[in-house]
């Protein structure tokens, strides 16, 4: 019978503040339970303030080393908070929850330095469970908890359709790690688990998590069938192709052939309103291109409703932030990329490539959690940088 070890327990604990289920938010938003859940949400602020005050004194106390990736995500943090404060939009908690950003960065290298096989343990353990019940519920609850008319307004049990896809890319992220660090290969059940979360998004209708669970599992097919190793995705052709679908999805209504190709799959160029919230982010930042419109951006939709993000993270950091602080974040992807190429073992940089390119395959549609990237960042940069952590042994 497996036993999770008491130091695997104790780096899940740590780790679960930072990533609370955004369904807490919005049973707030909707006045359901609402002590219940306000009482929750503010345990797992005051741990995640906690949890970043102790990493950061014991940072400066015992002047611990950090990677390169914990000092861009630094940058990144404090142009925020500087954009904020230029753009009219800055505030105490601003400051807070960038900071928390910083402090995850820390705990992730502190854990990884301690024991980087219960770090990725933990990882595995926590995201497991959560992506396995919420998926489960969604086939339970099509509709979510509340029974909302249609999917885009649900409450799962990880939030939103579309908010569950980074907890099931993360477990997939370290579970196939920790596979191969045991097995030397993916585990047997990757393709089963990958096509239970396509089936799940699309029981959800969530289009753009279906396309990206797809594409893991074609290469997890891939993986497990081509014996002789050839070149599949590299690092920098994921970067390309993630641009030029950004120009289609962000302009490109004028070329009929795309709008043909997409009705295939029952969608239009208006990406489910998308678009319209697109160009009116767009429309905001001719005014405030260096430093953005602020971290409260509102845009109003045709139906009355507010949007306060612009459905894409790229865009959601360059209108909100700045020019200085999007640099920053690009500056952080390339970081990613150039790290993937300097790996040794082919397949982490395929594994990686991929990984890579799905998540920023759905930041294109959607926003994303901070401490997602941070985490996968982070992990990427220490896994493989020597022989006895490669994912394959020489």
């Amino acid at each position: 019978m497996y036993r999770i070890k008491k130091t695997v327990m104790i780096d899940i604990l740590l780790i679960m503040p930072f990533f609370e289920l955004y369904s807490i938010k919005l049973f707030m938003n909707k006045d359901f339970m609402y002590p219940i859940f306000y009482g929750i949400d503010r345990i797992l602020a005051v741990s995640r303030w906690g949890i970043t005050a102790w990493m950061i004194s014991d940072y400066l106390v015992n002047h611990r080393k950090i990677g390169m990736a914990t000092k861009i995500i630094s940058v990144f943090a404090l142009l925020r908070v500087i954009s904020s404060f230029m753009n009219g939009s800055f505030s105490i908690s601003i400051v807070v929850g960038n900071v928390t950003f910083i402090g995850f960065a820390l705990l992730v290298e502190r854990l990884y330095s301690k024991s980087k096989k219960n770090y990725v343990e933990a990882n595995t353990l926590f995201f497991g469970i959560f992506s396995l019940i919420g998926v489960s519920l969604i086939f339970v609850f099509p509709y979510g908890f509340l029974h909302a008319k249609t999917t885009t307004e649900a409450i799962y049990f990880l939030g939103s359709k579309n908010y569950g896809f980074y907890f099931y890319l993360m477990f997939l992220f370290y579970w196939l790690i920790n596979s191969f660090w045991k097995k030397n290969r993916f585990s047997q059940f990757a393709l089963p688990v990958i096509l239970l979360f396509c089936a799940g998004s699309y029981v959800a209708d969530s289009i753009n998590t279906l396309i990206c669970m797809l594409v893991l599992a074609i290469y997890i097919t891939y993986i497990q069938t081509i014996k002789k190793f050839t070149y599949l995705l590299s690092p920098k052709m994921a970067i390309v192709i993630i641009c030029v679908l950004a120009y289609i999805f962000l302009f490109g209504h004028s070329v009929p052939i795309i709008e043909k190709f997409l009705t295939l799959f029952g969608r239009s160029m208006s990406f489910t309103g998308r678009d319209y919230i697109w160009s009116k982010a767009i429309s905001m930042l001719k005014g405030s291109a260096m430093w953005g419109v602020g971290y409260d951006m509102e845009i109003i939709l045709m139906s009355g409703a507010i949007a306060n993000h612009a459905h894409n993270f790229f865009l959601d950091v360059l209108v909100k932030y700045g020019v200085f602080t999007f640099c920053i974040l690009l500056w952080m992807i390339l970081f990613i990329a150039k790290i993937i190429e300097k790996k040794q073992d082919k397949r982490l940089v395929i594994y990686f490539s991929v990984f890579l390119f799905v998540n920023l395959l759905h930041s294109l549609l959607d926003d994303m959690m901070v401490y997602i990237l941070i985490s996968v960042l982070i992990t990427m940069e220490k896994v493989g940088v020597n022989s006895e952590n490669n994912l394959i042994k020489a």
